[in-house]
């Protein structure tokens, strides 16, 4: 995809100030939104951004798992194994609360893991900043307020893949076209690497970044499943998208 062309995808509107989420937003310029190359400096803010938009996340990651088939069907039977061996209700109750605690459990410990900081964010200049990668922040007043990285796939089997990861923006200034613009100039960067035929990303799915992605073209590829803890109670559901490069 060609820089004209991904110019005439993009729509860089600022939209009027909106509360989301009980959050007041923070009318955003875009045009004073600078967008540069990471600094090890910058670790401690980009640790704060991701750590609060993954608390976010974690109400919705309890209910789900509460409310999936399968987590009432396991209970289901639980409870009707429990009475029929014990003739009482109680014990068939008590496994199905059983249960779910484990399935709490293993959301909070999935979160904890989520969160985490030992992890790629942790090792920017070692897992970005090679092989033609990049790390992307946006400052609005010298302010941290996003960022996006670039990284070569090398667990990938076709040569020349790129992955963007990492795309995020801080609550306060989001919907005005400030995750646009990064995704816009890091797909600019990706498009200038000769060794660069392909990008993916993985997401989980019906979240609010997934339609800045397929605005610039990517395609659905396929689904990964990722437990954690606790024999996979709390599993997670992921959706891996790539775009060609021209």
């Amino acid at each position: 995809m060609t820089g004209p062309q991904l110019l005439t995808s993009l729509n860089f509107r600022e939209e009027k100030s909106t509360i989301l989420e009980s959050v007041k937003m923070v009318k955003v310029q875009l045009k004073d939104v600078v967008l540069r190359k990471y600094r090890f400096t910058d670790q401690t803010s980009v640790w704060r951004i991701y750590e609060k938009i993954r608390t976010e996340h974690r109400k919705t990651m309890y209910i789900n798992a509460l409310k999936s088939w399968k987590t009432q069907l396991v209970c289901m039977i639980l409870l009707t194994l429990g009475t029929a061996i014990s003739k009482t209700m109680l014990v068939g109750y008590a496994l199905g609360l059983a249960y779910l605690g484990l399935v709490i459990y293993s959301c909070y410990r999935l979160h904890v893991f989520l969160c985490s900081v030992d992890n790629d964010l942790a090792r920017i200049n070692l897992d970005y900043m090679k092989q033609g990668g990049h790390f992307l922040i946006a400052t609005y007043h010298k302010q941290i307020i996003g960022f996006v990285g670039l990284s070569s796939n090398v667990d990938s089997d076709d040569e020349g893949v790129f992955e963007l990861r990492q795309l995020c923006v801080d609550k306060e200034y989001r919907r005005q076209g400030v995750g646009e613009k990064l995704l816009y100039t890091i797909i600019e960067h990706a498009n200038s690497l000769p060794n660069c035929t392909k990008l993916e990303f993985t997401i989980e799915p019906n979240v609010s970044p997934l339609g800045i992605f397929t605005k610039f073209g990517f395609q659905h590829k396929l689904n990964i499943w990722f437990g954690y803890h606790v024999h996979g109670l709390a599993t997670m559901k992921y959706q891996r998208y790539q775009m060609k490069m021209e």
